[in-house]
């Protein structure tokens, strides 16, 4: 039998509607939990095993397609981590995460820059979790807009200090 392919059009149509739908519960999700819903620390764990699988699901789906589709879907299953199971779900998948990959060969090439993926994740997660958290408890939309570019420009510095400046000398000396 032959087994169709999916083309790469194909593949980001699937990983936009894949946003979008994850983007849809996690915001329905938001809404529930910050109107009062209490969350047991099974359901904790359950969610944030889920988010992690679909991370990894995701991050194995997209390699093909570069590392700017393949971030922005790590971004979104941390901002849906960190809204559906709190700051805490968020942090635990960024810094689990980036060794998953490593060890399923989807990650970094060099261990030692492994840590540095999961310290720019971690950082990401927490303050879109805090922030956009509290502007969508607050119902302030632009607030939450504001803060998710915040979010992405720290992870964006705390990369760049760590990776740039501090790793890849000591990795490659041609980085000097």
């Amino acid at each position: 039998r032959h087994v169709p392919q999916m083309s790469a059009y194909g593949s980001l149509r699937f990983v936009a509607n894949a946003t979008l739908f994850l983007d849809s519960i996690a915001i329905i999700w938001a809404e529930c939990k910050y109107g009062g819903v209490f969350m047991k620390k099974t359901t904790w764990i359950a969610q944030t095993a889920v988010c992690l699988a679909l991370l990894i699901a995701f991050q194995l789906l997209t390699r093909s397609l570069g590392q700017l589709v393949t971030g922005s879907c790590v971004n979104l299953v941390l901002d849906v981590a960190a809204l559906l199971g709190g700051v805490w779900s968020g942090v635990t998948v960024a810094l689990v995460s980036p060794f998953c990959a490593y060890l399923l060969g989807i990650g970094p090439a060099f261990f030692p820059l492994v840590p540095c993926v999961a310290l720019g994740n971690a950082v990401y997660a927490m303050l879109f979790g805090l922030l956009v958290g509290k502007c969508l408890q607050k119902k302030q939309t632009i607030g939450a807009f504001g803060c998710m570019a915040l979010a992405a420009l720290a992870k964006f510095a705390v990369l760049y200090a760590v990776l740039v400046r501090l790793v890849a000398p000591v990795i490659v000396p041609s980085a000097k």
